[in-house]
């Protein structure tokens, strides 16, 4: 006759089975997790990034390269420019006028700074052989002089590095002392001048330079100008007076007063051609795959006014889509070469990239 067990025996016995059950959980995934990770996986090679294009270390070297580089880049009849200026009159302002007087003049001068950038010559997507205006850099020339630097990257505060597919050169000149020259003849400055007519009476103006700064963006393996920002300050000297509209808000006075002022330039450049914006990518046998391919025309253009092609070293194991759809047929050893070339107005472009086509399980980092 059996004995029913004590309370001190049934938990005991619940302890064994629950060891057991653990350890039979442990040694299943522990056998499952072994073969998962002893399972053949395919991983990337590491490759070698491309070497950096040669610059001069020199600055007068380094100045007269970037005004050869602007030169061919803005004579090239295939790259595109587009540009606006932006103006600024922040900043600290030297007035006899009290705090409200000085804020009124502060909002006119906001008011007009719309106004003006407008006034500056501006395009989008033009053909630049065939531009007449456009924005001539200052530090560039041969009879300047400028406090030049290169690098590669952008560093972040935290020392994170971006845009590491870039090289950043920057020209910068101050005048400490500039000579103040008259602006009365600058169209732009009539302009402004005409048209707050009804705000404030602007005359006596003057402007004098401070400092000239220009950076330009590079890409760092092909040396390819990518973007100039030409940046110029100025400190505006001018005699206000109020007009009916606004006598109740400024001085009845003439009111002699200084500001800055900043005009920021920036250039883009659109080269034509075609490159693949990854160096390499892992496919599987029955894979279709559309290729990583960048392809720069004239905004305008239609299919029917170019010819894209694809090609490889492999032609059994790949194929390619006249939309740039690649289809992989079968694995191979080695990794396959695939060619774009595009021609376009007369220019013929390529680039290359690898393919590695494999039928195992592809690394989480590959």
């Amino acid at each position: 006759m059996s004995r029913p067990l004590k309370k001190s025996q049934k938990a005991l016995i619940g302890v064994l089975i629950a060891v057991v059950l653990i350890g039979a959980c442990f040694t299943t995934v522990t056998l499952y997790a072994k073969r998962e990770l002893s399972k053949p996986r395919f991983t990337m090679p590491e490759m070698a990034a491309a070497p950096s294009a040669p610059l001069p270390t020199e600055d007068d070297a380094l100045r007269a390269h970037v005004g050869r580089l602007y030169a061919e880049t803005t004579g090239a009849d295939d790259v595109e420019g587009s540009w606006s200026t932006d103006i600024s009159m922040d900043g600290e302002w030297n007035t006899p006028l009290p705090d409200a007087d000085e804020a009124v003049l502060r909002y006119i001068a906001s008011q007009a700074g719309g106004q003006i950038a407008a006034l500056y010559p501006s395009a989008e997507n033009v053909l630049l052989h065939k531009t007449a205006d456009i924005p001539q850099p200052m530090l560039t020339r041969p009879d300047m002089t400028a406090d030049c630097t290169a690098r590669e990257g952008n560093v972040a505060e935290n020392g994170s590095v971006t845009d590491t597919d870039r090289v950043f050169i920057t020209m910068k000149k101050e005048l400490p002392d500039p000579a103040a020259e008259p602006a009365a003849q600058n169209s732009i400055c009539r302009t402004v001048t005409e048209n707050l007519r009804a705000l404030v009476q602007i005359t006596d103006v003057t402007a004098a330079m401070q400092s000239a700064t220009e950076t330009y963006t590079t890409d760092r393996v092909t040396g390819a100008l990518l973007q100039a920002e030409l940046i110029r300050t100025y400190r505006i000297r001018a005699t206000v007076l109020p007009t009916q509209e606004t006598k109740d808000l400024l001085p009845a006075d003439p009111v002699q007063i200084e500001l800055p002022y900043t005009a920021k330039t920036v250039i883009r450049f659109a080269h034509y051609g075609a490159r693949f914006s990854s160096p390499a990518i892992v496919v599987h046998p029955g894979d279709e795959k559309t290729l990583p391919a960048e392809v720069t025309v004239n905004a305008e253009a239609a299919a029917s006014d170019y010819t894209l092609r694809f090609s490889c070293d492999a032609p059994d194991a790949l194929s390619f889509a006249e939309d740039g759809v690649m289809h992989v047929h079968k694995a191979v050893p080695d990794p396959v070469t695939v060619t774009m070339t595009l021609e376009y107005d007369g220019h013929t472009y390529t680039d290359r990239m690898t393919v590695y086509i494999t039928e195992l399980e592809v690394a989480p980092d590959a």
